[in-house]
């Protein structure tokens, strides 16, 4: 990816430290890219419990934590809502089980505060690694490979204020990324092409 990254800004010499940059910055821009959703990413954790008495819940031990996406109470199949800390500062406290959860850094704190010990399901998204020399594209598959390398050209040519090239350039990330579809898409339900039934009314 380097190389053709390179390739593409005209073989420059001077720009050898700065690809790898200029890659990694198209890769994470793809995958916050709100267009798609990479299931490559989702993961889940069903090794957390709360504790009674205790508000809060560390989530450090999940080190590639990027994104909370759901947290279910598995002890009473009961998924819990999404909140924020700033409405819980605004509540006199009560003890029960948790029907509501909000993030705060490294922890998420619960309302009401757990009465004893529930097994929790914790969805989250993870955050990737950084691309590296010699290290493999295995995050996403390799049809995503080229709209990064077109995501990297275009912001190489930013950085190097060649403006004309990077306006073409964007004409072909534009075009590259329309052409993709993630997995939830292909997975929809009216994805399938083909002929559509029609109902053929009689009088």
């Amino acid at each position: 990816m380097v190389t053709e990254v390179t390739a593409r800004l005209g073989n420059r010499s001077d720009i050898a430290s700065r690809v790898p940059r200029w890659l990694n910055y198209a890769y994470f821009e793809l995958l916050v890219n709100p267009q798609f959703d990479f299931f490559e990413l989702d993961k889940a954790n069903n090794s957390l419990a709360t504790t009674s008495g205790v508000n809060s819940l560390d989530l450090s031990s999940i080190t590639d934590l990027w994104a909370l996406l759901s947290i279910t109470d598995t002890t009473n199949n009961r998924k819990l809502t999404r909140s924020h800390v700033r409405v819980f500062d605004k509540i006199v406290p009560t003890s029960g089980q948790p029907t509501r959860y909000a993030r705060f850094g490294s922890t998420v704190e619960f309302d009401p505060v757990p009465d004893g010990a529930y097994n929790l399901r914790v969805r989250y998204r993870i955050r990737p690694n950084e691309l590296g020399s010699g290290t493999t594209f295995n995050n996403l598959g390799t049809e995503w490979e080229e709209p990064i390398i077109v995501i990297a050209t275009y912001k190489g040519w930013i950085a190097l204020k060649q403006y004309e090239d990077a306006a073409a350039t964007k004409q072909v990330m534009d075009a590259c990324l329309a052409t993709r579809q993630d997995v939830p898409m292909l997975e929809d339900e009216d994805s399938e092409t083909g002929f559509e039934p029609s109902l053929l009314f009689r009088y």
